[in-house]
């Protein structure tokens, strides 16, 4: 199936700003409402297209996602964004069931530890003939240090530090739900 473009849907540019985004869906919105145009099958739908393009495009997040591209999905069809077939990423099925590491009997220190610096992102822009040939740029990462008062602890000097009365200092908040344990980062 081929992915709809929901820039083309709202009549913009992909370098549109947020405003301009917004602006062209309210006259494109009010031109194609289905009261505006009783019992017209086709404005319907282009009412109902507008809609789901400006449902994505109206949120940076979201936004940034379907510039990115399809992402890899579970299953066959596509990626589960509006004006595709499919089931979304493995992780999607089962985003409801917070850790299935907790679900299955493992407990949060049991899971993969993390290496620092492994969740940065940057984003680069390329030429097409550079990522071609390879090139080589310098971005600025930012990094996070101890703290020099406190050396990392959380706690003022000559105190101690204070268990997280929620969590009891793991971080991870759980609760029994029928025969499933359920596990949330600590808030």
């Amino acid at each position: 199936m081929e992915r709809l473009d929901l820039y083309k849907v709202l009549e913009v540019s992909k370098e549109a700003s947020q405003d301009e985004i917004r602006r062209s869906y309210r006259r494109l919105a009010r031109k194609y409402h289905p009261d505006a145009n009783p019992g017209d099958k086709k404005a319907e739908d282009r009412f109902k297209e507008i809609q789901q393009a400006y449902e994505v495009l109206s949120k940076p997040e979201r936004r940034r996602e379907y510039d990115e591209g399809p992402r890899p999905f579970f299953g066959s069809g596509g990626t589960g964004r509006p004006g595709e077939a499919g089931f979304g990423d493995f992780s999607d099925l089962l985003g409801g069931f917070g850790n299935l590491g907790d679900i299955f009997g493992q407990t949060a220190t049991a899971q993969r530890t993390r290496t620092p610096g492994e969740n940065i992102t940057v984003n680069v822009r390329l030429s097409f003939k550079d990522a071609l040939n390879g090139v080589t740029t310098r971005v600025g990462v930012p990094v996070e240090e101890a703290c020099g008062e406190c050396g990392g602890v959380g706690a003022a000097p000559g105190t101690t530090p204070r268990t997280c009365p929620e969590c009891g200092g793991r971080g991870v908040q759980s609760r029994d739900q029928l025969f499933f344990a359920l596990s949330r980062p600590c808030s």
